[in-house]
């Protein structure tokens, strides 16, 4: 085997059971670049610089990825791999029920600190995560600073606590929008909630639902025109849903 065969080896016993895209987004790879390497159609291989750069992210000894790992190399554990404090505080928020997407705008909302401070821990710099931030997190998700440092995920797979997480989680989030929302946004807002209570939300409806909450997070103030058509199908569903129309 040369280099890049058992780099890609090694990346895949790395990945285990995890999502590859979830992978990507921690190693700064593009999921289709991850995908090339680890597919046997391509001759896509991984170069020096992106396997220090996962090494470093994972918590891994400088070339690691260069030496063939036996199952006894991994741990034992060929499908997981070292967690590091972000991968704890990913994993505790993921167990109460918090959505990925909205994981770093909870996190900074929790420790008071920037999105941006945030995003530089999940893009491995954690020099600026202070003993408050985990003090912060600990109290409001109900494990201890230890954990944080040094827990096991499996601790958090309690089915008797997640779903009320989540629920709590949930509530909040529209308790929050709703006080903010104009009268016509909670209208349609409470719409949306009983098409989905009631299960008729399709696929469809909810890829237009995600493509106008990606449009608010990715700019403000303006809208694709690509999008117009979609907006417009999604009013018309709702408006035929709703049983008050307007005369």
């Amino acid at each position: 085997m040369d280099i890049f065969e058992i780099r890609k080896a090694n990346l895949i016993r790395l990945i285990g059971s995890r999502r590859k895209g979830a992978c990507a987004e921690k190693w700064e790879m593009a999921p289709a670049h991850l995908s090339q390497v680890l597919s046997n159609k391509t001759a896509k291989n991984l170069g020096e610089d992106v396997a220090r750069r996962i090494e470093q992210k994972e918590g891994l000894p400088h070339g690691w990825l260069d030496s063939l790992q036996t199952q006894q190399g991994l741990g034992g554990h060929a499908a997981r791999s070292p967690l590091t404090l972000i991968d704890r505080i990913h994993g505790l928020l993921r167990a109460r029920g918090i959505p990925d997407r909205a994981v770093r705008n909870e996190l900074a909302e929790t420790c008071e600190i920037s999105y941006e401070a945030v995003r530089q821990w999940f893009s491995g710099d954690t020099a600026n995560i202070r003993n408050e931030h985990l003090v912060s997190i600990a109290r409001k998700y109900k494990v201890s600073v230890d954990w944080l440092l040094s827990g096991d995920l499996s601790e958090l797979n309690k089915p008797d606590t997640a779903a009320e997480h989540t629920g709590n989680y949930q509530a909040r989030r529209a308790e929050a929008i709703m006080d903010f929302a104009t009268p016509r946004t909670r209208s349609v807002l409470e719409r949306i909630n009983q098409a989905a209570l009631s299960g008729r939300l399709s696929d469809a409806d909810l890829d237009l639902l995600d493509q106008i909450a990606a449009r608010f997070e990715g700019s403000e103030g303006t809208q694709p025109a690509s999008t117009h058509g979609s907006h417009k199908r999604l009013k018309e569903k709702l408006q035929k849903n709703d049983p008050h129309p307007k005369q």
